[in-house]
């Protein structure tokens, strides 16, 4: 199967730009609640447990790449944040530890309150992006840096999925920052999502598979970029940065789809005599949304070289193909062209999934860090934790 578009391989992809956060004192903060809630004893056992959690949030903070151990370490802070919000009534009128957290497409905006669950928040949302960074990252030259490459952005938009379904929903307001609300968090998934299934065909395109297999997966791409266009129309500075990126995929993808649809065709059109009429609208179509593609390129759309040698190696392909085509419809067959020439109607073949949070990110009751205050409400019942 013809890979010509492949040809100059593009490596990037877009990935998620970091959220800033504020300091928190936990020893200082949750120190002081348990001694005046607890005891004094209590307060000293569990100095360690309040360092480790500081150490847990510092370390989460200074992550900036994608590796096994910082994601570990990462998934361990978010999984103590789960005991954190058990235990302790953090809010404005109780136990008052602030956090803060950046927009990440508009930095001088943020959002900061006194809830565990904006801290998870940003939390998950790095967790996003590293895994966003380590598929921009990845050696898409080959098959298995293309598998790898979709892997991460399938687990980035989970992990988006899992913010806007169960996490966000009780502090959505006018002080959550935009990029946290749950249809800019479906947006962002999308276009994770597209591109997985973009690096889907570029790994079957490169196993040479079957243009009718290629149809299906380019459509299916084109599909997701389209959908996540028309969701980023609500978070404005999501779509001044990556609108012409995502226009310029979903036009590339559809001329991608139309041109394996049209050579899919080429043996029973050639064996049975017919269907040139509907071939060559397939060809007309892929052209169109080439130039398309390389019109949103044109709308300041931040896309390398590679992807425009993508485009144009593409656009030979459809031209020498159609003209052989054209030639002979022409000349022997002379059938009508139809006009309305859609990819919808090709079987689009959707293999990108959004993927659940790793198990690393909810731990055994015995990695608690305060399991312990279990112990101190015993020793002094008078004192609820409530």
């Amino acid at each position: 199967s013809d890979s010509s578009e492949l040809e100059r391989h593009p490596q990037d992809l877009l990935d998620l730009p970091p959220k800033k956060a504020n300091d928190v004192d936990f020893v200082s903060k949750l120190g002081g609640f348990i001694k005046s809630t607890y005891s004094s004893a209590a307060r000293k056992q569990l100095d360690d447990a309040l360092k480790a959690l500081q150490q847990l949030r510092l370390d989460m903070l200074r992550v900036t790449e994608h590796s096994d151990a910082s994601m570990k370490m990462l998934w361990k802070y978010y999984a103590q944040l789960n005991f954190v919000g058990e235990r302790f009534p953090i809010s404005r009128e109780k136990l008052y530890i602030v956090f803060a957290w950046t927009n990440a497409f508009n930095p001088e905006r943020r959002s900061a309150m006194p809830n565990v669950l904006l801290e998870k928040a940003g939390v998950l949302y790095t967790a996003a992006r590293l895994e966003s960074l380590a598929a921009a990252m990845s050696d898409r030259g080959s098959e298995e840096g293309v598998k790898s490459a979709a892997g991460h952005l399938q687990r980035a938009a989970g992990i988006l999925d899992h913010i806007a379904q169960e996490v966000v929903g009780p502090i959505v307001g006018p002080t959550l920052t935009q990029d946290l609300h749950p249809a800019s968090l479906g947006a962002l998934s999308s276009i994770m999502l597209a591109q997985a299934q973009s690096c889907f065909y570029e790994k079957a395109a490169m196993a040479s598979m079957s243009d009718s297999v290629l149809a299906r997966l380019a459509a299916h791409a084109e599909a997701l970029f389209a959908e996540a266009l028309e969701r980023m129309e609500s978070f404005f500075h999501l779509k001044r940065t990556w609108a012409p990126f995502v226009a310029f995929h979903a036009a590339l993808n559809r001329a991608r789809a139309a041109y394996r649809q049209a050579k899919s065709m080429t043996e029973t059109v050639e064996r049975e005599h017919k269907g040139f009429g509907e071939q060559i609208s397939w060809y007309r179509l892929a052209q169109s949304a080439a130039e398309d593609a390389l019109r949103s390129l044109e709308n300041g759309g931040k896309i390398t070289a590679a992807w425009r040698g993508t485009v144009t190696g593409l656009q030979r392909s459809i031209a020498e193909a159609k003209e052989g085509v054209e030639r002979d419809n022409n000349l022997i067959y002379m059938e009508e062209i139809p006009v309305e020439t859609t990819t919808k109607t090709i079987d689009a073949a959707g293999l990108a999934k959004p993927l659940p949070l790793p198990e690393d990110a909810t731990v055994d009751v015995d990695a608690d860090l305060f399991r312990k205050l279990e112990e101190a409400v015993e020793d002094k019942s008078s004192c609820a934790l409530m």
